[in-house]
């Protein structure tokens, strides 16, 4: 694998010399996993994950849309349940921005911080954070964008 760049400076060909030498001959895998939405949620989800034989890099990913009524729910599978051995790997979470995509009542959120993760390793879920504001509108339609990458040891991997 040979990288190209058209400018390189001082210091930096060593740099690249090394990385190309590393990465000759890792074979390298990807496997895109689709996720079923649940619990009223609209959008899309899924994941990628990157592997070899050592290790491997992974993302949950979507874009969600959720009734202001419904926030706190399950509300997608989790992409990679067939294809990681959960015991082996840290559970995942991240705070994440929650915003309104349709006009809100006055006084109502329009946007908050919200923790989204798997839920025991389950399905992908929010919960409250200490910046959660609970005060939606139930009629207001709100939507996060998720991003959840993590990694580990392909020993935990059921490819």
């Amino acid at each position: 694998m040979d990288l190209h760049f058209e400018y390189i400076k001082p210091g930096q060909r060593d740099w690249l010399k090394e990385m190309n030498e590393t990465l000759a001959g890792v074979d390298l895998w990807h496997k895109q996993v689709d996720s079923t939405l649940m619990n009223g949620a609209a959008g899309y989800g899924g994941g990628d994950i990157w592997y070899n034989k050592s290790f491997f890099v992974a993302s949950i990913d979507g874009w969600i849309k959720l009734k202001g009524s419904g926030i706190l729910v399950d509300f997608m599978t989790n992409p990679f349940q067939s294809v990681v051995d959960w015991k082996g790997v840290v559970p995942i979470n991240r705070y994440l921005p929650i915003t309104a995509q349709t006009a809100v009542a006055s006084g109502k959120a329009d946007r908050s911080a919200i923790n989204v993760g798997l839920d025991e390793n389950g399905p992908v879920c929010c919960w409250r954070t200490p910046l959660f504001n609970d005060n939606f509108d139930v009629n207001a339609t709100y939507g996060i964008s998720v991003h959840l990458p993590f990694f580990g040891s392909a020993e935990f991997l059921k490819l």
